[in-house]
């Protein structure tokens, strides 16, 4: 059997485990457990709950939602309400203002803290927790677009009697599902997590209501894509169980379109990867049945996709090598996940549907936009906290000339790193044998820049100055004969040798091989005052090695060569809207560098 047939099985036996046999083995080791559901307790004292939302722009729901947390069964002045409106643009605020009134009419304490920008999810959140988490017994996250169950508070406050439990969620449903499918996989996902509770470790809870015992609850790091999973998780890692009590509902208002459907499963694809790897300890055997469903799991769905890809790009070396049986497997795969999707479109009936072969392209497809999700996430497209898919974006440059860019910058700086490796073990010799001081010099630059915020990063380069040039003079730009240069220092400036330990940075991402070059923070603030526009030279852009400034003109050492050098830059940004354009213009850069460093024409 060749190596390609025996990874294909491998992909197989897992995907089977994950999707067959793992549902079956936890149905049976939760009926041979005693507690298959939560066990309801009198409740003597009622602990004060903290019910805390994020909102923006959410003028459709955020009334409906009110008014269902008001009619909650649970005395009041045991439990508030807490919103952080994150940059709404619409009524949302109006209605809350005027919601806030009669909730209080009712002695129902509500409050709302306001940005006026939007700052993303987790930031918003976060205030929240910082705010309000030492006022209360236990923490209430949910979505304003969530209604939940006349008794939710009572099953909650009940299930945390037992001092074991650190998480508590309910029963997730959509009122109006965008698709079937949609519908029947929270069906599967509920009974899954019901299994879970049983053990005492479910794995992941609705994001659209769950609660915590407050001292559990700990702000989440920035660049977190789903904090609805990673703060229950946190509380497993600490030795609590989390549970779901199936008759607690929770409903789902909001239908996702189609393309917002699509977003959301790409952004989960790219949570899971990235949770994965922020709670791997909780693969550890000590962790007991947590341990075991997360890796089944949670676990297994994030490298599904990978998996799944890994069969595919087997079978098809496979079937190009004349593998009948191959050929065969993918054709069968093809026909049956496209299917459903030629009869509707050849029937003109968009909602018609067909038993098993629809269940199965909406499993394919959801692989498909995780796959997209593991991509970006690898890519560093997350780097950055999660904001709603309401928040308009504002970088035009294309996914594929992103992808691009990125294969090309992780392909030529590793080749360039490794074919370079005695001509970097030379340089490093001479520049530490002819001056006094370090081999490499680190400088802080400025890197790529968003609507939230703008990156630094130390840039890295052989050392070409003396030890401490501007420790008299503070920060100053490179002049022509330059006397803080050292003799071996201006030979690799003339040839850019000094440039070479910046593949580093480029391999790292915090570079790209073309690109506008980076700029000192100090340099930085003055020249954007200066010189407009200066400042969106690295807007959605990685700083490169090198780029059309870099080889049309030497470096600029006043305002006026720098607007030029921005002219540079800005013509560059212009092609990447293209790709064909854009990858004519990178080889072209690249071409330009090569000629610059074996005429040795750099300064």
């Amino acid at each position: 059997m060749s190596a390609m047939w025996i990874i294909i099985i491998l992909c197989g036996a897992l995907f089977i485990y994950h999707h067959v046999l793992y549902p079956v083995t936890l149905k049976f080791l939760a009926k041979r457990k005693k507690r298959n559901s939560i066990v309801t307790t009198p409740l003597v004292e009622h602990p004060r709950i903290g019910v805390l939302m994020c909102a923006y722009n959410e003028q459709d729901y955020i009334r409906a939602k009110l008014d269902n947390l008001a009619m909650l069964d649970y005395p009041t002045g045991r439990f508030d309400i807490h919103i952080g409106l994150d940059g709404c643009t619409d009524n949302t605020e109006m209605i809350v203002d005027a919601a806030m009134n009669d909730l209080l009419r009712q002695r129902i304490c509500c409050s709302k803290q306001v940005n006026r920008r939007n700052q993303g999810k987790i930031a918003t959140l976060n205030q929240l927790i910082t705010e309000h988490k030492q006022d209360y017994d236990i923490l209430l996250f949910t979505d304003t677009s969530a209604l939940l169950s006349i008794d939710a508070l009572q099953k909650v406050a009940s299930a945390f009697h037992d001092p074991t439990v650190g998480v508590v969620s309910g029963s997730y449903e959509f009122l109006v599902p965008l698709v079937p499918e949609q519908q029947k996989y929270w069906q599967y996902q509920n009974r899954l997590k019901r299994d879970e509770g049983a053990l005492g470790a479910v794995i992941g809870v609705p994001g659209a209501m769950y609660a915590m015992r407050a001292e559990l609850v700990e702000p989440v790091p920035m660049q977190t894509i789903n904090d609805d999973f990673l703060m229950p998780m946190r509380a497993l890692e600490k030795g609590y169980q989390a549970v779901v009590d199936p008759d607690l509902s929770i409903v789902e208002l909001e239908s996702d379109s189609a393309s917002t459907d699509r977003q959301r499963r790409i952004r989960i694809g790219a949570g899971n990867i990235q949770q994965l790897w922020m709670l791997k300890n909780m693969l550890k055997p000590r962790y007991g049945w947590a341990a075991f469903n997360f890796f089944s799991g949670k676990g297994l769905r994030a490298v599904m996709p990978i998996i799944l890809f890994t069969a595919a790009c087997s079978l098809a070396t496979l079937a190009v090598k004349g593998d009948q049986l191959a050929l065969g497997m993918i054709l069968s795969a093809v026909l049956v996940t496209c299917l459903p999707s030629v009869l509707r479109w050849t029937t003109g009936n968009r909602e018609r549907r067909i038993p098993v072969l629809s269940s199965i392209e909406y499993l394919v497809t959801n692989y498909a936009f995780a796959f997209m999700g593991v991509t970006r996430w690898l890519l560093g497209r997350y780097a950055c906290s999660w904001r709603s898919d309401k928040v308009s974006a504002t970088n035009v440059i294309p996914l594929s000339v992103r992808i691009m860019k990125r294969c090309i910058d992780i392909m030529f700086s590793l080749f360039g790193l490794v074919l370079l490796s005695p001509v970097l073990l030379v340089t490093a010799v001479l520049v530490k044998l002819t001056s006094e001081g370090p081999v490499f010099y680190k400088q802080l630059r400025v890197g790529l820049a968003n609507e939230r915020s703008v990156s630094l990063f130390h840039v890295i380069k052989f050392r070409t100055m003396v030890q401490n040039a501007e420790k008299s003079t503070g920060a100053v730009w490179a002049q022509k004969d330059d006397p803080r240069i050292t003799a071996l220092g201006r030979w690799l400036r003339k040839t850019r040798v000094d440039e070479l330990p910046q593949l580093w940075n480029v391999f790292k991402g915090e570079m790209s091989l073309v690109g506008p070059r980076p700029e000192r923070p100090d340099f930085h603030s003055q020249l954007e005052f200066q010189i407009p526009m200066f400042c969106e030279r690295t807007y959605g852009i990685k700083p490169g090695i090198t780029g059309l400034a870099q080889v049309n003109d030497a470096y600029p050492n006043d305002i006026a060569g720098m607007r030029q050098k921005l002219a540079w830059d800005m013509a560059y940004s212009l092609t990447l809207s293209n790709p064909l354009r854009w990858l004519k213009s990178e080889i072209a850069i690249m071409f330009a560098t090569v000629r610059v460093i074996l005429l040795a024409k750099g300064q």
